[in-house]
């Protein structure tokens, strides 16, 4: 019956519609050879071997039968990695459940704060420290440009996502944050609106903080032992060189750091969508692969180009965004933080004491008709009945 069903998986009928190519089909074709060639992590091991047995029947599923025609349907299940593209969709829907009952019903702004590049091979080398640096600078700065009575002079919420790539799958670590218009006085009686269309203050302000912030965690970790030095920044070592890294950090404190802040969401529901895409998003999507081959993988980058690598440099490029063992890389401040619950209701009630939150209109893949049972899609007249199927020995080879 297993070997049926695996073979049943192949025929057109009872395919889904999904994408043409996916980023486990390279991984199951070339991870064994590049994890023999090039140095990997256990944590990036484990995300190819993740990858590569997603939706096989290494991880057995299930199949649906017709009691009338010959209809089959095979389902194999995900695994889940945080770092599969073909499974964030469903993950986002679970984390956007609770994001939805907790979004003020106000206009949000899109902001962007991106680490400097000479200071991204060090932030290779201790990921992460320095994401956690990032994401705590970026929730700091937006604080206190919320809390300044020059700018606002209230608590704003904002939710902060890591993001380590280019379309290109290059290293390039920032923070994308989206932060309410405007934030709650601090006695907790009134909403305060930022000023037109304009966001609480210039971007080189919120670039000043953010600078600070990262370059004092950077002293204090050094302090503490806490940096590694290598692959490339051994220079920086204290032992090597007592005042390299102090010149380091006194050339950033004096460059223009980048953050960039793009329109605001004008309604709640423009908001869930761009969550809905955006949060659980990894350095390539599936349905950007373009065409796979047994050496070359084309996928498209930005304003219609695209780019070609061979096999082992897309893994390459791809690994580098694996993320530390469970760090948690989408982060809430200020009125989303989960120790301002409180406030958060008060904030709510003087925006919009009678609205509820609107549904969220998702991008998730199609999962819902593949795992309903009810009536046959084909002949109309059966029923569905489904088996499990027990996981097999072995992940198929995508290029027999």
């Amino acid at each position: 019956m297993q070997a049926a069903v695996i073979a049943l998986a192949a025929s057109p009928r009872s395919v889904p519609t999904r994408p043409k190519h996916r980023v486990s089909d390279v991984v199951r074709s070339h991870s064994t050879k590049y994890l023999r060639s090039e140095p990997t992590t256990p944590l990036q091991q484990r995300t190819l071997e993740a990858l590569a047995r997603c939706r096989t029947p290494a991880l057995g599923g299930y199949v649906d039968c017709c009691d009338v025609c010959d209809f089959r349907r095979v389902v194999y299940n995900p695994c889940r990695n945080r770092h599969c593209p073909s499974c964030e969709g469903q993950a986002a829907q679970e984390w956007l459940a609770d994001m939805q009952a907790r979004l003020l019903p106000t206009r949000h702004f899109h902001v962007v704060f991106t680490l400097p590049g000479d200071l991204r091979s060090l932030a290779f080398q201790n990921t992460r420290r320095v994401y956690d640096l990032m994401l705590r600078a970026a929730g700091r700065a937006l604080a206190d440009v919320g809390n300044d009575p020059k700018f606002l002079g209230a608590q704003l919420g904002a939710v902060a996502v890591l993001h380590t790539w280019t379309r290109e799958m290059l290293y390039h670590p920032h923070v994308h944050c989206v932060v309410t218009g405007g934030g709650l006085s601090p006695d907790g009686s009134r909403w305060k609106r930022s000023h037109g269309d304009k966001y609480l203050a210039p971007t080189r302000v919120l670039a000043a903080r953010f600078r600070r912030y990262v370059l004092r965690g950077l002293r204090r970790l050094l302090g503490r032992g806490e940096l590694r030095f290598a692959g490339g920044c051994e220079d920086l070592d204290p032992a090597v060189d007592s005042e390299a890294f102090e010149d380091l950090l006194a050339a950033m404190k004096r460059s223009d750091w980048l953050v960039y802040a793009k329109a605001a969401f004008q309604d709640l529901g423009h908001l869930l969508r761009y969550l809905a895409r955006y949060t659980h998003r990894v350095g390539m999507s599936d349905r950007r692969l373009l065409t796979v081959t047994q050496d070359e993988v084309t996928f498209a980058t930005k304003d219609s180009r695209k780019t070609t690598l061979s096999a082992f440099q897309f893994l390459g490029r791809f690994l580098l965004h694996v993320l530390p063992h469970r760090f948690v890389k989408i982060r809430s401040y200020g009125l989303y933080a989960n120790t301002c619950r409180a406030r958060l209701d008060l904030a709510r009630a003087i925006l919009a004491p009678n609205e509820t939150p609107p549904e969220i209109e998702s991008e998730r893949e199609a999962l819902d008709d593949e795992r309903g049972l009810g009536p046959c899609p084909e002949c109309f007249f059966g029923q569905l009945s489904r088996e499990d199927l027990i996981p097999a020995p072995e992940i198929p080879d995508p290029w027999p």
